[in-house]
């Protein structure tokens, strides 16, 4: 942008691009699911799992960023290495908003997929019936025909 004597101001303003760095890095995992979800040959189980293993994530994220944690964060990683100075401030008042972010994804997905964590015992015995619950399955589990 400089070299092209454009000026836009929040370039230069640390939290606007921390804020920007952020939606990077979240955007990335989004993409990765989404990704995941349009995967060829995957049956079902593959595909809940996929949101299953999102969901784990976003508590992790959640829990690393209170920690000042960034190692799922490689946007703002770098940001903070290149100019520690500028940004340390800024970051340490930013990460209270981006843990409230990451905690208010984590409860839309919760809600959105809670019918999925209610069958997730069955969901279980789809992908490894030898690991799963005995009790995950509800009776009949037999047809009348194959019993007679």
């Amino acid at each position: 942008m400089e070299e092209k004597h454009r000026i836009h101001p929040e370039l230069t303003d640390p939290g606007w691009v921390l804020d920007l760095a952020f939606l990077a890095d979240m955007l990335l995992h989004l993409d990765k699911l989404n990704m995941d979800l349009q995967g060829k040959f995957w049956l079902l189980s593959d595909l809940v799992q996929a949101v299953f293993v999102f969901m784990n994530k976003l508590q992790l994220f959640h829990r690393q960023m209170l920690e000042g944690e960034l190692t799922h964060f490689p946007s703002i990683s770098q940001l903070q290495a290149r100019s520690k100075e500028e940004v340390t401030e800024p970051l340490k008042w930013s990460t209270i908003r981006y843990v409230s972010m990451i905690k208010d994804l984590k409860d839309s997905f919760e809600e959105r997929f809670q019918d999925l964590q209610q069958k997730r015992p069955q969901i279980r015995f789809l992908i490894d019936p030898f690991s799963a619950e005995a009790n995950c399955l509800k009776p009949p589990l037999v047809t009348d025909e194959a019993t007679s």
